[in-house]
């Protein structure tokens, strides 16, 4: 028996055929290029029942032919890893490109043909398969909506298409998992690694241990109010029990990208649990969606804005009877600031006089407070340049206290040193005390 071949490659299938069916369901838009390591991951898994559905969301670029033929390298390369072995060295890796070099020259405009033809032929766990491509862009929830009413499989898996799962037990592990579990746990979540770009070096883990007790340890209303604030449970690495979506209610399509923090929100709050599964089981690259940068403005920032907003709107301020008075708290803080962002950045502009006045003045704590912190972030800054400034000052000082004789100048060098190094020292000591005085107790969080 072969040993496992993890990053991506085959291994040996241990379970019985009458495992429940997973659906897996890929979904890419304008990221096609990265399409082949997340195909790879799942052709290689151990689990002999999935079905794979790769799926893209009207992308201008890509064909369904670009779409196939990512299928067909990741399929080229895992034969040719099951033929040479696990163990690839630097030679190997060459030959292997060569291989799917020609195969792409020699079989140009049949991939998609070839897709399904190699599917069937040498990926028998693949026990049905689609490519599809919607003729618009529906945006995230519609798209995965969509997936998950044509889905057969007792259970669900999204994955982006930048991302992979981590090694070829990821599903296997998972389901053996998941049917240990109580019949009324709904969603499996798990640890999931954020990458660079090129999948090779891992950043950190999603899923501190802070965050590991709170999914352990927390009832479903417990949950919900953590959720309430930040989504802490990991889209990436969740498999779902397509049964969630009858008893629960279906994913929201009046959200645009925003599928798994406005459903995780709807689960906890009805009661419905979500285990965590202690195991890295998905590599997320850096770059997509999720994360934009909080001061980029981007249409995708827009959409992120627009659904937090609104899913605070529908899912958080109808039940804030089920959170504690800190927490609702630190809700509406939040509520209240995302809207101030997303009004300054996407409609600012468009307003006329008297309504970027009423902004400021409805806004007028927030940059009251943000500018004295700025001021005082300044003073702090330069005093302690200054407390070095005096430092050397009082040093002079002292050193011309040595000398054993002094004229009129040198006395008033060293009277005037030692009053200004005074003077600096303590005005620097006096300006870090109040800065860090009004970042405690006043300006915490502006």
């Amino acid at each position: 028996m072969m040993p496992v071949k993890y990053k991506g490659g085959i291994a040996v299938k241990r379970l019985s055929e009458s495992v429940p069916c997973v659906s897996v369901e890929i979904i890419s838009y304008n990221n096609v290029d990265y399409l082949y390591h997340a195909v790879r991951s799942v052709l290689g898994q151990t689990y002999p029942n999935i079905e794979l559905t790769i799926s893209d969301d009207g992308s201008i670029a890509y064909s369904l032919e670009d779409i196939a033929w990512n299928v067909c390298g990741a399929a080229i390369d895992l034969l040719y890893v099951q033929e040479a072995g696990t163990q690839e060295t630097d030679w190997e890796e060459q030959e292997r490109k060569k291989k799917r070099s020609a195969w792409k020259k020699e079989n140009k405009g049949r991939y998609y043909e070839e897709a399904f033809r190699m599917i069937q032929d040498h990926f028998p766990a693949i026990k049905r398969f689609n490519i599809r491509k919607n003729a618009k862009n529906l945006g995230t929830v519609k798209h995965l909506k969509g997936l998950k009413k044509d889905a057969t499989g007792k259970y669900l898996m999204f994955l982006a298409a930048d991302d992979m799962l981590h090694d070829p037990r990821v599903i296997e592990d998972m389901i053996e998992e998941f049917e240990r579990l109580p019949e009324d746990t709904y969603v499996l979540t798990s640890q999931c690694g954020m990458y660079d770009k090129g999948l090779d070096r891992l950043y950190y883990y999603a899923v501190t241990e802070e965050l590991k007790k709170i999914l352990i340890n927390s009832t479903p209303e417990q949950l919900f109010a953590e959720l309430c604030y930040w989504c802490i449970v990991p889209a990436a690495g969740t498999i779902y029990k397509r049964k969630v979506f009858e008893i629960y209610g279906d994913l929201d399509d009046r959200y645009h990208l925003v599928e798994d923090w406005t459903y995780f929100l709807k689960l906890t709050r009805g009661g419905g649990k979500i285990h965590f599964y202690d195991r890295l089981t998905y590599d997320h690259r850096d770059g997509g969606v999720s994360h934009t940068e909080k001061s980029e403005k981007s249409p995708t920032d827009k959409l992120l804005l627009e659904d937090y907003i609104l899913l605070t709107q529908q899912e958080i301020l109808p039940y804030l009877d089920k959170l504690t008075p800190p927490q609702k708290k630190r809700v509406l803080k939040h509520y209240q600031d995302t809207c101030r962002e997303y009004g300054s950045k996407y409609h600012f502009s468009e307003w006329n006089v008297g309504k970027k006045l009423l902004f400021f003045v409805e806004n007028a704590p927030y940059y009251l407070k943000k500018s004295i912190f700025g001021a005082l972030d300044f003073f702090n800054f330069r005093a302690k340049r200054a407390a070095v400034t005096g430092l050397c000052a009082m040093l002079l000082s002292y050193l011309l206290s040595l000398c054993p004789s002094l004229d009129s100048i040198g006395e008033l060098l060293f009277y005037g040193l030692g009053l200004g190094g005074i003077l600096l020292l303590g005005g620097s000591v006096l300006s870090a005390v109040l800065f860090r005085i009004c970042k405690l107790f006043i300006f915490t969080s502006y």
